[in-house]
């Protein structure tokens, strides 16, 4: 079983095709847990999924967009997006400087695991527990290995976002003759 994240701008266009494919997953077997506005933590339980809310100046009632975007009313299309951005007082800027920053981390963590499994699918490591892989021994998995490397045995949402992952130089080695030079 995995843990998973589904995250979704607490719109309903956008909540709600996310349900489906987090629903999909629970049926599964998985650990979900969804990311969105308060509003929608309902919705997210009849998905039996587990509700994660936006931060305070993330979260806002789609339903509401006058209340939350205040003079927009009257505007659509580019005028309404310019109008936005014109407009944004700090609050709203937080909001959406919060739900960036959310982005920015989680490409982080996408870009990271991806890395850490692309590194076993090319061969680092060998298929088994260790001692095995690359190197015949327990090099990459093991209580020695870097935090911080990409083929370290635990690769974390909180170490990711705190630590610069990257590749050991004999990793690199491989992976360009493996890959690069194929």
């Amino acid at each position: 079983m995995s843990r998973l994240l589904v995250a979704s701008t607490p719109a309903h266009g956008h909540v709600m095709p996310m349900l489906v494919i987090a629903r999909d997953l629970v049926a599964r077997g998985h650990q979900v847990q969804v990311l969105t506005g308060s509003r929608f933590s309902g919705a997210v339980e009849t998905a039996q999924a587990e509700h994660v809310t936006l931060p305070h100046a993330a979260d806002y009632d789609d339903r509401d967009a006058t209340a939350a975007f205040p003079g927009r009313q009257n505007k659509a299309g580019l005028a309404q997006l310019r109008f936005d951005i014109d407009h944004a007082n700090s609050t709203q800027r937080a909001r959406w400087r919060a739900v960036m920053d959310a982005i920015d981390d989680w490409a982080v963590v996408t870009g990271t695991v991806l890395a850490h499994e692309v590194g076993h699918a090319v061969g680092l490591v060998a298929p088994g527990a260790a001692p095995g892989g690359l190197y015949g021994d327990a090099s990459l998995h093991n209580a020695n290995a870097s935090a911080a490397e990409v083929m370290a045995p635990a690769v974390g949402y909180e170490a990711i976002l705190s630590l610069t992952y990257a590749f050991r130089d004999l990793d690199i080695a491989y992976l360009r003759h493996r890959i690069v030079q194929r």
